[in-house]
């Protein structure tokens, strides 16, 4: 073989896509899953915050949601270094806290 036809560039390397799939293999559509229609993503969970935006709600800063939590006073989930929070934990927070008064 020559070094013209070895480096022309028509070798089946050159033939395939940028991320290094042919093209054949994504021209199939993807199979319909039956479970994914009976199962919602958001069933049985419950959207998780983390300390800034749960802080954002709340209207406090975040080291404080953070320091709430690991004394009780906040329910929150935490995963490693770092603190989650529900969102009916903030509200339950919120309504326990909540001062009403009568206006005459």
């Amino acid at each position: 073989m020559s070094k013209a036809n070895m480096y022309s560039g028509t070798d089946a390397v050159s033939k395939r896509s940028p991320i290094g799939r042919s093209e054949d293999v994504r021209s199939h559509p993807p199979k319909p899953s039956s479970s994914r229609g009976s199962q919602d993503s958001t069933s049985g969970f419950e959207p998780l915050f983390d300390s800034v935006e749960a802080a954002r709600l709340v209207r406090i800063h975040p080291k404080t949601v953070v320091r709430m939590a690991r004394r009780g006073q906040i329910n929150g989930i935490r995963v490693g270094k770092l603190w989650r929070f529900r969102l009916s934990d903030l509200q339950r927070y919120v309504d326990a806290h909540s001062h009403t008064t009568d206006a005459a």
